[in-house]
């Protein structure tokens, strides 16, 4: 007799890939009365109990009933009947890489970037990527500690073992990716994400195919931004997309940068999304680079050009005391710009991918 659990079925093998993958299961168990277990028809009733209360000496239980066609979220049963019981353990909400994929040098090497910056929390060691691309922790940045038990999102370079140093002096130390870490909500190994190099930070703006037309200045839920669209973008029915290159900004080879000689324009306007726009957006594997502002190293307490700037970490030294960044405001996106180690600048990283 074919029954709503003849819906899906599944071996042990492919249970355990779906498994791997977050899955989980919950068995028909049945119930106990005072007296009895009732299976009712080999296992058809399913029984959880939830940690809610309900009126006089019942409580609420998670029910499927054996004519499988009701599930009760809130179902009263008495307390003293005998319920399964599934316990879970809360946690961070994980992030996933974004689904586009960027090439990142003539080689056809690719990259997948996280949906988020990296943010810190010292007080208990965690490392996090942001629940959303356009968050920033902003001002928060000021509170910069080995004790403090609030996030921040700017790091002097390299500092994957010590994101609260932000010290410029002869002993500033080696370069440790924040990519070895073990990151809190994200689904990955320590050592799988890394930071980009200069050059292929270049590269996705001005080096693979058709890239003129896929970047552009905006903003996401009113927060500036430069948006990256991957290889093999298709803008989801119902937006538009915008490249800045086709609003007056155009590539200075001697420079290497992006540039539009008109002072007073704002690519910033050249697209705007709202969250809901955004997460299309997403869906179909565009990422956004918030502008977070920095943190002078001079001045720990100093975080300026919040949504103006945006400024994001290379793995590159240039000279001993100096690493380079991306760096973009509202008409001018430049590659080529070295800055002191112990600056706080935004990090985002990436996984290779085939």
């Amino acid at each position: 007799m074919a029954t709503a659990y003849t819906t899906n079925v599944y071996d042990a093998d492919t249970w355990k890939t779906m498994e791997d993958a977050g899955a989980v299961f919950l068995p028909a168990a049945g119930y106990r009365d005072q007296k009895t277990v009732n299976m009712n028809e080999n296992g058809r009733d399913l029984y959880y109990w939830t940690g809610t209360y309900g009126t006089s000496d019942n409580a609420i239980a998670l029910t499927i009933t054996k004519a499988l066609n009701y599930i009760y979220t809130t179902k009263s049963v008495p307390v003293y009947y005998g319920a399964a019981v599934r316990l879970a353990k809360l946690g961070p909400v994980i992030r996933p890489l974004g689904k586009g994929k960027f090439t990142v040098d003539a080689d056809g090497k690719k990259v997948q970037f996280t949906q988020g910056n990296l943010q810190y929390q010292a007080s208990t060691d965690t490392w996090a990527v942001a629940s959303s691309q356009e968050e920033i922790i902003g001002s928060g940045n000021q509170r910069i500690s080995a004790t403090n038990t609030e996030w921040i999102d700017l790091f002097g370079w390299g500092t994957g073992n010590a994101p609260t140093k932000h010290e410029q002096d002869d002993e500033y130390g080696e370069w440790v990716d924040w990519g070895t870490n073990t990151i809190s909500n994200m689904a990955l190994a320590p050592n799988s994400l890394r930071t980009l190099s200069r050059d292929e930070w270049e590269y996705i703006f001005h080096g693979r195919t058709n890239a003129e037309n896929l970047f552009a200045l905006g903003q996401v839920d009113g927060r500036n931004g430069v948006i990256l669209l991957p290889d093999n973008w298709s803008t989801p029915s119902g937006l538009t997309f915008t490249p800045s290159t086709t609003k007056g900004m155009y590539w200075h080879e001697a420079g290497t940068q992006y540039n539009d000689p008109t002072n007073d324009a704002d690519h910033y306007t050249d697209n705007n999304y709202s969250s809901e726009e955004w997460n299309l957006m997403e869906k179909n594997g565009a990422i956004f680079l918030p502008t977070a502002g920095g943190r002078d190293y001079r001045w720990a307490t100093n975080v300026d050009k919040i949504n103006e700037r945006g400024q994001y970490w290379s793995s590159e030294k240039n000279r001993s005391n100096t690493a380079y960044y991306l760096i973009f405001v509202k008409n001018t996106i430049y590659f080529t710009h070295d800055s002191y180690l112990g600056h706080g600048f935004s990090v985002r990283l990436v996984r290779d991918v085939e």
